[in-house]
This record gives C-alpha cells, sequence and structure tokens, in this order.
C-alpha cells in the first residue's frame, strides 16, 4: 500500500500525494509544547510528515474568522487567524479523499492544567492584549498591575459570557477560555470521546484505531515522557530532543514569572476552570495548579 505525504504551501494551498512511510497531526490546543514535540518528532522520524494544527472543526474556524473579522483588529493577528481555517480545510479534505489508502496516522494530542493553560496562553497575544506592557525592569510593576487586571476582566467577561464585536476583546477571550471546550469538539473530528480513555501513570493515553494511532499526553509530564511520546511514533529510531517556543525564552518570561508568583483566583475562576469534567478526568486525585485563597 502506498503511503502518503500531505504537502501544502501558504500561498498556494495546494496539496500533493507521493509515496511516504508516515503521516503525524501535531494536533493541539496550543501552548502545551506542541512545538517541542513536533520537532523532535520531525527529527527523531525521517520517515514522517509531520503538520501541525491547531483546530478542525469548523465551529472552532467560526470563532477564528470572528476574531479576524473584529472591530480594531491588528492586521497581522487578523491575517494570522483568517489563515488557519483554509490550511485547516485543506487537511480534512485530503484524509477525506485518502482514508483508503491511508495506512500509518498518528495523532498527537497535550493537555494542561486549565487556569495555568489560560495564563499560558494570555501572555501569548500580550503585546496585543497588554500593548502598554514595556518589558523593561524600570516598568515591571506597572506591566504587572497591567496584566492583572487585563486578565482578570477578561476572564470575568469569559465565565459571564459577555457578548463583543471588538477584536481585542475577541482575541482576548479566545486566549483565556481555557483548553476544556477543544477535547469536546477536536476530538469529535476522529469520532473519539476521550472522556473514556484514561491516562495511564506517566499521564499518557493512547487510542489505537485501525488506521489512527492517538497520543494524547500531559504538558506538565512533557520533559521527562518526551522519548516515550516520541518512540510511540511509528518509524521514529533514535530519539532526538528539541526544545522550543518555550516560555523561559521569550521575552515577557520574567513578567510572565511573577504574574504566576502571584498569582490568586477567585472563587469564580475556580469554579470555572476546575469545576468540570476536563479536570476531574484528566487530574483526578490531583490539586489545581492554583489555589482560592480567602482574603
Amino acid at each position: 500500500m502506498n503511503n502518503l505525504k500531505l504537502r501544502e504551501t501558504k500561498e498556494t494551498g495546494k496539496q500533493e500525494v507521493s509515496k511516504q512511510t508516515k503521516l503525524v497531526l501535531v494536533h493541539q490546543v496550543g501552548r502545551v509544547g506542541s512545538k517541542s514535540v513536533e520537532e523532535s518528532v520531525r527529527k527523531s522520524n525521517k520517515t514522517a510528515q509531520v503538520v501541525h494544527i491547531h483546530y478542525l472543526h469548523p465551529e472552532n474556524h467560526k470563532k477564528y474568522m470572528e476574531i479576524a473579522n473584529g472591530k480594531n483588529a491588528i492586521k497581522k493577528t487578523a491575517d494570522a487567524f483568517a489563515y488557519h481555517p483554509g490550511k485547516a480545510h485543506r487537511i480534512v479534505e485530503f484524509l477525506k479523499c485518502n482514508q483508503k489508502n491511508l495506512e500509518h496516522l498518528t495523532v498527537i494530542s497535550g493537555y494542561r492544567d486549565p487556569l495555568d493553560h489560560a495564563i499560558s496562553n494570555f501572555f501569548q497575544n500580550l503585546s496585543d492584549l497588554v500593548p502598554q506592557c514595556e518589558l523593561i525592569p524600570e516598568t515591571h510593576e506597572t506591566d504587572l498591575k497591567f496584566a492583572q487586571k487585563t486578565f482578570f476582566n477578561l476572564v470575568n467577561k469569559l465565565i459571564k459570557n459577555k457578548r463583543s464585536q471588538r477584536f481585542h476583546t475577541l482575541l482576548g477571550m479566545f486566549a483565556v477560555r481555557g483548553p476544556m471546550s477543544w477535547f469536546d469538539t477536536e476530538m469529535n473530528v476522529y469520532g473519539i470521546d476521550i472522556y473514556k480513555h484514561k491516562p495511564d501513570p506517566d499521564g499518557i493515553i493512547t487510542i489505537r484505531g485501525k488506521q489512527v494511532l492517538h497520543i494524547v499526553y500531559k504538558f506538565e509530564t512533557l520533559d521527562q515522557q518526551l522519548a516515550k511520546i516520541t518512540s510511540m511514533v511509528p518509524g521514529s529510531n533514535n530519539f532526538v530532543e528539541v526544545k522550543t517556543n518555550r516560555a523561559r525564552d521569550k521575552e515577557h518570561n520574567d513578567l510572565y514569572t511573577e504574574f504566576r508568583k502571584r498569582f490568586l483566583p477567585t472563587e469564580e475562576m475556580m469554579e470555572y476552570y476546575y469545576n468540570n469534567k476536563y479536570f476531574k478526568h484528566f487530574y483526578a486525585n490531583e490539586n489545581p495548579h492554583f489555589q482560592f485563597t480567602e482574603k
């Protein structure tokens, strides 16, 4: 059976099918170390075609386009959001058209403490959401206050399900939403109910189907489990570790670290991020990363 290769470019969007031993989709919610996973698989598996994607479900494409078309949008960010649904559509169509011939498909996804994910995603979009932050030592405390105020306002709007057409509000609420709904929608693309599959002692879920191997890993143990995750991909040979796109390497790392250190969630935040099936399933018998403290 011929194996398949998906190659697409931003300029043309063309797909090419040729002999290739493996296809790997790093299908991620974001901020779960996915770039390190992607590059480690690529370096450790010379026969794999690795494609990185965040969303395949049409419901999430609508959210992307809503952000891209928001009022007073920042063009560079809006263009990135607008491009994503087209890329996702090409991948879905490729998989549909080649389903019968596709011998090896590996899908790798990751999960993370939901409130910790929201904070990380907020800081990933910090320059758009809090442009007042100068990220220099002289403005550290002022930057911190700006970031705290903006984050709490966005989460409050999210919890209260506030509606807006403004780009910054749409982007911000999307950034802090947490990973909970991602697993409800994106796993449905494969017809999988992730909540029927429990993590192993290493925090990894493995689902083997006739044509698809799903690997779902725990972000908090990724450094320790990256070699294991990579070796599970068919065709992997010598493990090559690549660590990239980490918070510690970013310009905002000092502010991010201090923000997390001082962070005190509200009762409403604890309810929203932790009292749900996502946290109870993936983090059964574990405490939340952040704790509510009575003032």
